[in-house]
C-alpha cells in the first residue's frame, strides 16, 4: 500500500463518507473507493461497513486508522529536526480559537520569527471542535484552544486555568444596584452558541446556582464579536476572565462571591503520535507568561 492510499483511507475514516472525504483532499470519490479496496485486498479484511448513506469503521478499520495516522505523522515530520533545541525551522500549520489567535498566537509567532527566520507559520482561526478534529486528522501540527474535550489521540498541555465571569460594558446601569449579580437577569444576555466542545455555554450550571435568568437576544461564536455587542448595548455575557482583561478599557466584570466556580482552561494540543518540538515548547511558555501577566482576579 502507498502513503496516498493511507491518506485517502484516513480521510474516509474521519468523514465517514466517501464523497466528503474526496472533497476534503480534492480528488474523485472513485479514487478514495479504489484506495480502500486496495488496502482491504492487501490486508484481507474489511475496513468499513455501510451505515445509511455513510460508512463506519470495522474493528479492524479502527486499528488501521490509528496505525495510518501514526505513519503519516512521522512522514510529515521527517524534514524537521527532533533534536531538543530552541531552533525553529520549517512550515507549521496551527489552529486557534479566534480570540486566542488574534490576541496571543499571532504576536507570539511574530516574536519567535524574529529569532527563527526559517520558521513559516500557517494560522487558522477556527472553532475548538474543528481544531481537535484537524489535529487528529493530521491537518494541523498543533492548536490553541479553550477547554478542549479529552480525546485519546491528543496530548493536552494546559497553559492557563481561569474563571468564566459575567461581563458588561463600563458604566452599565446594573452597577447602580446594591447587588448587580442579583439584578443582571433583568438585562438581555449575549451567549456563546452551543456546539461540539462548548455545549454548556447556553445552559451553564452557574446560572442555576445563582438564580441568573437568561433573556438571550444574541448568540456568538467569537469572543471579540461578543465584546463588540456588549459595548453597544446593555447586554451581559459569560466570558473567560482572560477575554475580559484584554478589553479592560471597555468591559467590567461583576463582583462574584467566593462560592463562584465556573472554571475553564486554555490549552495547547498536539497529536499523541507526534513528539513535542521546539515550537510546541516555545508557544506554551510564551503564551503562558503573557496570560499570567495580564490576568485579573475573579473577585474583581
Amino acid at each position: 500500500m502507498t502513503l496516498d492510499q493511507l491518506r485517502y483511507f484516513l480521510a474516509a475514516a474521519n468523514f465517514q463518507h466517501v464523497g466528503r472525504a474526496a472533497r476534503s483532499v480534492s480528488i474523485s470519490a472513485s479514487v478514495i473507493s479504489t484506495a480502500i479496496s486496495n488496502i482491504e485486498d492487501e490486508l484481507k479484511c474489511a475496513l468499513f461497513r455501510k451505515n445509511g448513506r455513510g460508512i463506519v469503521l470495522t474493528p479492524e478499520g479502527e486499528i488501521i486508522k490509528k496505525k495510518a495516522a501514526a505513519i503519516l505523522y512521522e512522514v510529515s515530520l521527517l524534514p524537521r529536526s527532533f533534536a531538543e533545541t530552541d531552533l525553529i525551522s520549517g512550515r507549521f500549520r496551527l489552529g486557534a480559537s479566534p480570540f486566542l489567535a488574534n490576541h496571543f498566537l499571532a504576536s507570539t509567532i511574530a516574536q519567535l520569527q524574529k529569532e527563527n527566520p526559517e520558521f513559516v507559520a500557517e494560522v487558522y482561526s477556527i472553532a475548538t471542535s474543528v481544531i481537535v478534529n484537524d489535529v487528529i486528522a493530521g491537518k494541523l501540527d498543533g492548536g490553541l484552544c479553550f477547554s478542549t474535550l479529552m480525546h485519546p489521540d491528543i496530548v493536552d498541555k494546559k497553559i492557563f486555568n481561569g474563571q468564566m465571569l459575567i461581563a458588561v460594558r463600563k458604566n452599565h446601569p446594573v452597577f447602580k444596584a446594591k447587588d448587580p449579580l442579583k439584578e443582571i437577569s433583568k438585562y438581555p444576555a449575549t451567549i456563546h452558541k452551543a456546539n461540539q466542545g462548548v455545549e454548556i455555554c447556553e445552559n451553564h450550571p452557574i446560572f442555576d446556582q445563582f438564580n441568573i435568568g437568561l433573556k438571550t437576544n444574541f448568540f456568538f461564536d467569537s469572543d471579540d464579536v461578543a465584546v463588540n455587542k456588549l459595548c453597544s448595548s446593555d447586554g451581559w455575557s459569560l466570558l473567560p476572565d482572560v477575554v475580559i482583561n484584554q478589553y479592560k478599557n471597555e468591559l467590567r466584570p461583576l463582583t462574584v462571591p467566593g462560592t463562584w466556580n465556573a472554571p475553564y482552561n486554555v490549552s495547547y494540543i498536539r497529536h499523541r503520535q507526534r513528539s513535542p518540538n521546539a515550537l510546541d515548547r516555545s508557544i506554551t511558555k510564551l503564551i503562558s507568561a503573557e496570560i499570567e501577566r495580564t490576568k485579573i482576579s475573579s473577585k474583581n
